[in-house]
C-alpha cells in the first residue's frame, strides 16, 4: 500500500506529551527540525511509524518534501519514500539529510515505541546488515 503523510498528523509547538504516550495523541511535540518551516523529526518519525504499523504502508509519498525529513524518517524505518520538491536548493539539501544522530539520541522508550530493536543505520553504513553479510 502507498500512503501520504499529508494531513496525517497535527504538529504543535506548545503541547508536549510524555514519550510513553506518543502513540495515542494526534497532537504531539514536533521535535528537532532541520528547517524552521519543515516538519519536526519526532513528527516525521511518528507519522511514518503510524503509516507502517497501522496503515501497513510500504511506500510513503511526500508531495512537498522540502529538505527531506519525512523521506529520511521513512527510510530510517525501512519504508520506501518518494518525494517531490520544486526548489532545487531544497532538493540538494535533502540529498544530504542525516537524522541518524538525532534518532540515536532519543530516549530508549521512544525508540521502542517506534519499533527500534537495533541501532539505526548510521550515515557511514557501519551498522547495516549488508555490511555484516559482506564481512562474513
Amino acid at each position: 500500500p502507498i500512503s501520504t503523510i499529508n494531513n496525517c498528523i497535527d504538529i504543535s509547538n506548545d503541547i508536549i506529551y510524555p514519550s510513553h504516550k506518543f502513540a495515542t495523541p494526534d497532537v504531539f511535540y514536533r521535535g528537532d527540525m532541520l528547517w524552521s518551516k519543515g516538519i519536526g523529526i519526532n513528527s516525521a518519525l511518528m507519522g511514518a511509524a503510524f503509516l507502517k504499523e497501522i496503515a501497513h504502508s510500504d511506500i510513503i509519498i511526500d508531495p512537498f518534501c522540502g529538505r527531506g525529513t519525512v523521506l529520511a524518517a521513512a527510510n530510517a524505518l525501512d519504508i520506501s519514500a518518494i518525494g517531490v520538491e520544486l526548489s532545487k536548493k531544497r532538493c540538494r539539501l535533502a540529498q544530504g539529510v542525516n537524522i541518524c544522530n538525532k534518532i540515536n539520541s532519543m530516549p530508549a522508550s521512544l525508540k521502542r515505541s517506534l519499533g527500534y530493536t537495533t541501532p539505526i543505520i548510521d550515515h557511514n553504513f557501519k551498522n547495516t546488515k549488508i555490511n555484516e553479510e559482506l564481512n562474513e
